[in-house]
């Protein structure tokens, strides 16, 4: 979750922060007290719970923030779902 979060932020998809002390995936296991010899970790910009792929654009009214799947249908998943369909592809 904290590096999703922090990629949101950023506006960009890395395995790697600029934050000392969390700049791998191995600094971030051991900084919330995992142990490892090996690790992998996934990252996706295509899915946001949405397993179609439907891209989208970040929009904003006034009423806040939201995302334009420009006519597209979208089926939402929930997380376990999504890991899945993410590791498939």
């Amino acid at each position: 979750m904290w590096q999703a979060e922090y990629c949101a932020k950023m506006g960009d998809l890395s395995h790697y922060s600029s934050v000392v002390g969390m700049r791998s995936p191995g600094d971030r296991i051991r900084h919330f007290g995992g142990q490892w010899s090996t690790y992998g970790e996934n990252v996706t910009v295509n899915f946001s719970m949405n397993m179609e792929g439907v891209s989208y654009r970040p929009m904003r009214d006034e009423k806040g923030e939201y995302k334009d799947f420009r006519n597209h249908v979208v089926y939402w998943r929930n997380e376990w779902q999504m890991a899945h369909a993410m590791v498939d592809g």
